[in-house]
C-alpha cells in the first residue's frame, strides 16, 4: 500500500512533532506509511475535511476521532 497522500503536508509532522525525531518515526511507520486508514488524523479528513482536525490530534488516537466525527455529525 503507498503511503499517506497527506505525509508530505502534514502540519502535525510539520509543527507538533518536529522536536520529537524517534516518536515521529514510530507514528510514521505504524500509521502513514502503508495502512494510513487508520490514522485517526486521516480519519476526520476522510469524513469531515482537512479544516476539521484538531492540530493536537495524535494519529494514534482513534477513539478521540470517532468522538470528533460523530460529533460534528450531531451538529
Amino acid at each position: 500500500m503507498a503511503d499517506c497522500p497527506s505525509l508530505p503536508t502534514c502540519p502535525f509532522f510539520i509543527g507538533v512533532m518536529e522536536n520529537m525525531p524517534s516518536f515521529t518515526t514510530y507514528l510514521k511507520t505504524h500509521f502513514c506509511e502503508g495502512e494510513y486508514s487508520i490514522c485517526a488524523r486521516f480519519m476526520v479528513f476522510q469524513a469531515l475535511g482537512k479544516g476539521a482536525i484538531p492540530r493536537d490530534l495524535f494519529p494514534n488516537e482513534p477513539k478521540r476521532a470517532y468522538e470528533i466525527i460523530s460529533k460534528a455529525r450531531r451538529n
